[in-house]
């Protein structure tokens, strides 16, 4: 018989009866675990926080064990507003199934920016005349009217997350992205319409230059380096969700000692202490004590 000791092999942090730990989603880079850190630390209750940014998790250790439900749903409280989501740590391969997922996402993004950035860059700065519609410069409508997925679908990662961000009262990459496209396109699309508004100022009326192509490089080249750091991170960690695949999914849980019933259970539905049977030649489903 074995005697669980810890049902997720987690570090010893986790076996304290004063820890929490939170699945975290949304963060992006080093600011993003530093804010979520600082918002969980100023929450009553909070010994310690250290937030993994690879495995989306934070690990929270309670001044005391007493009340630790309610102080997790302070803590998730505090976390969702902040702007990103927080919940019960789930299986890894899950885990890795949504990193996939967000992964080819992130690469249709990518696909989809590049594809139109190109001939945004082509309108703005080797086309000629090529005429005029209502007053305003077609290949100056042309090139507004292409930067609108790749302003607004593929970057709105950056666009949310500099806001959630921003109400927080910190910064990080995702402002300077969101601040320097909306600045270009912003301008970008008041130079294009100027000539068809009577009313537009002499300043835009007169301007000669526009930044489409400036805005969707930078959408374009951090989606693209944020799709190379999601698959590394992937690569990086294929070997330890192989080995979690070899571990068996269900175990034999003792439901009467004294006469040896057993039953079969989830794993993942163990919890701490439990007495469970294995057989001869068989995988040991968790880490345990054996009796």
């Amino acid at each position: 018989m074995v005697q669980i000791q810890n049902p997720r092999m987690e570090t010893y942090k986790m076996d304290a009866v004063n820890s929490i730990t939170l699945r975290v989603k949304g963060m992006t880079c080093g600011a993003c675990v530093a804010s979520v850190e600082n918002m969980v630390s100023k929450v009553d209750g909070v010994a310690e926080v250290s937030v993994n940014l690879p495995l989306e998790k934070a690990t929270i250790i309670a001044q005391s064990a007493i009340q630790l439900e309610d102080l997790k749903t302070t803590v998730i409280a505090a976390i969702e507003r902040g702007g990103f989501a927080a919940s019960d740590v789930m299986p890894a391969l899950q885990v890795r199934a949504d990193a996939i997922e967000d992964a080819r996402l992130r690469g249709k993004k990518v696909i989809v920016a590049f594809t139109l950035t190109i001939p945004i860059f082509i309108l703005t700065m080797f086309v000629a005349d090529i005429g005029k519609f209502a007053g305003m410069d077609k290949r100056l409508l042309f090139a507004m009217l292409s930067i609108l997925p790749v302003y607004f679908w593929s970057g709105w990662e950056f666009h949310s997350g500099a806001w959630k961000t921003l109400r927080q009262g910190s910064a990080n990459m995702d402002v300077l992205v969101h601040l320097g496209t909306t600045v270009a396109v912003i301008w970008s699309s008041a130079v294009t319409i100027a000539p068809a508004l009577d009313f537009a100022p002499n300043l835009l009326q007169n301007a000669d230059h526009v930044f489409f192509d400036g805005a969707a490089f930078i959408i374009s080249f951090v989606l693209l380096g944020n799709y190379i750091e999601a698959q590394a991170k992937l690569r990086a960690t294929d070997a330890i969700h192989s080995l979690m695949r070899l571990q068996p999914k269900q175990a034999r849980v003792i439901s009467d000692e004294k006469l040896g019933h057993t039953q079969m259970a989830e794993v993942d539905e163990i919890s701490k202490g439990t007495l469970i049977k294995i057989l001869a030649g068989e995988t040991i489903p968790l880490d345990g004590e054996l009796r």
